[in-house]
């Protein structure tokens, strides 16, 4: 899995509806499931109203292709993870590009409080930053060597011509009791059932940085690469959620493996998945 924090500026747009004292901000990586945008973070003009972190995504298959060019890709799945951190009071500048808080309040509302007993307070920089995810799941043999013996959610040999190939199933597994069990669960993944199970765990309840929230204050000072320990995070809850849901049936002859990819602490191996550096905030990707 490969994921990368994306640029803001250039994918928004900001509408105010003064008769309610209140700012949407769309965001525009592709549409979204019921709009034409991707996000929408509904924020206030002139008070600061105090809250948690809140996380939003949005997936999009390998199947589809309503997300920007840029983001495409055609052998994996992409999520955007849309962090709301507006109702956090963060008690030092934070430089990490998901939480990245270095604005006074004083710079965004005039009734709002900037310091509590003399130190001072900061802001979210952005309504909301967002971190783009790609993943490819792969069904492995393991009883065949390494890459050599998977196939992709497509039924496809791991690094081989679609067009000049038959069945990779059948090619890696032989035995149709084997068989029978991995089409059911790769028929299961893509309806979605399961991996819409995993995107419901990218909520607050994941995020590591509440864990040192006193209310609406965030008392820890973030290290610059925090979103990579978040996204490790999730990646270990997300695979164990995904683990659990994979029944294997013990009259199988053989085994079936269901491989995200292999997790080298504290970054995540990807599977040939890159990013156009052009939307990428200052080259950071997670590899």
């Amino acid at each position: 899995m490969h994921c990368a924090p994306l640029q803001i500026e250039g994918y928004t747009e900001t509408v105010i509806l003064s008769n309610i004292s209140q700012s949407q901000v769309f965001y525009y990586y592709g549409p979204g499931d019921l709009a034409d945008y991707t996000f929408m973070l509904k924020l206030p003009i002139h008070d600061f109203e105090p809250g948690d972190y809140r996380v939003t995504s949005q997936a999009f298959s390998s199947h589809s292709s309503k997300i920007i060019p840029e983001l495409y890709k055609p052998d994996a799945d992409v999520t955007l993870h849309l962090l709301d951190a507006s109702g956090i009071f963060y008690r030092q500048p934070i430089d990490d590009p998901w939480f990245s808080a270095t604005t006074r309040p004083a710079e965004r509302y005039k009734k709002t409080y900037d310091e509590v007993d003399g130190s001072p307070l900061f802001f979210s920089d952005f309504p909301g930053s967002v971190i783009a995810c790609a993943s490819q799941i792969l069904y492995c043999n393991p009883d065949l060597p390494s890459r050599v013996g998977c196939v992709t959610s497509r039924g496809d040999l791991l690094g081989a011509n679609p067009a000049n190939q038959s069945d990779g199933i059948s090619a890696l597994w032989s035995d149709p009791k084997d068989r029978s069990m991995v089409r059911p669960i790769m028929g299961l993944l893509d309806t979605g059932l399961i991996t819409d199970g995993v995107d419901m765990l990218r909520t607050v309840l994941t995020l590591l940085a509440r864990r040192t929230l006193l209310g609406s204050f965030q008392t820890a000072l973030l290290s610059v690469d925090h979103w990579k320990l978040e996204q490790e995070q999730l990646y270990k809850t997300s695979l164990a959620y995904f683990q659990s849901m994979v029944v294997i049936s013990p009259g199988a002859s053989g085994q079936v493996q269901a491989d995200y990819a292999t997790l080298e602490t504290p970054v995540i191996e990807a599977v040939a998945v890159r990013y156009d550096p052009s939307l990428l905030q200052n080259d950071e990707e997670l590899r």
